[in-house]
């Protein structure tokens, strides 16, 4: 029987430079059931493992990559950048970089954004998971200023693909987010208060000089697209796991 082609997100506006892929899962796909319907990628959210490996196995096939090449961290929502020369586990990380081939980061999310930020010829790429937590302590800021300090490259040498994640229109936060984001991020409905991650992530990587040409959103709220993605809030915590992917051949 041929491989059932899975379902998942490729940039529709960046280029990828020859030999590298990049992508984004959706719950779609998948052998999982019940509330991790279907292409449940997490082993930490209470799935069948063997449905959890066979949903991998299926999701790596698309690029033509094993378990054993990619770079996994294990996410606590903090700014820890782990700089990645071989593939493996990184303990309490949420973002990796590397410019080595043959190794293909990855960083799962069920709200939070996923972030994917790769060099003109490839030669580096990153992956961040940024929830408001991670935002609210410069994941993203720590993570660009390590890597153009590393690289070497301008900031026009830079692509930035941002994938699905919670959407304002269900991001309800407390008063305390008064005095931990400027205003323009907050909006008030109904005496409730919203926050925009997708908007504050935006304009952090803007800051540092690359262009909204070379930045692409996956405007899509997880929340609101029960049949496209997994989402934590959505779900009462009891949801499976999306993941992102980036690495290169030699």
């Amino acid at each position: 029987m041929s491989e059932v082609v899975i379902d998942f997100l490729i940039p529709k506006h960046l280029p990828l430079p020859s030999g590298m892929i990049a992508g984004f899962s959706t719950r779609k796909g998948g052998i999982s059931g019940a509330q991790f319907e279907s292409l449940n990628l997490g082993y930490s959210v209470g799935d069948e493992p063997d449905h959890v490996a066979e949903n991998r196995r299926k999701f790596f096939h698309q690029f033509n990559v094993v378990e054993a090449e990619l770079a996994i961290p294990h996410q606590t929502h903090s700014a820890n950048i782990a700089m990645v020369q071989s593939p493996g586990k990184f303990v309490n990380t949420d973002a990796l970089i590397t410019h080595e081939s043959d190794i293909f980061l990855t960083v799962q999310t069920a709200d939070c954004l996923p972030i994917l930020i790769w060099t003109i010829d490839g030669e580096w790429m990153t992956a961040i998971h940024s929830g408001w937590r991670g935002t609210e302590q410069g994941i993203v800021n720590d993570t660009l200023a390590l890597l153009l300090s590393a690289s070497g490259y301008d900031t026009s040498e830079y692509f930035v693909w941002i994938g699905p994640g919670l959407g304002s229109c269900h991001f309800e936060v407390g008063q305390e987010f008064e005095s931990k984001f400027d205003s323009k991020y907050l909006s008030r409905r109904a005496g409730k208060i919203y926050f925009d991650n997708l908007r504050a992530v935006t304009d952090q990587i803007e800051r540092f000089g690359i262009s909204s040409e070379n930045i692409e959103t996956v405007a899509d709220c997880t929340f609101c697209n029960r049949d496209n993605y997994f989402s934590h809030r959505r779900d009462a915590g009891i949801t499976g796991r999306m993941m992102a992917i980036i690495g290169r051949r030699k």
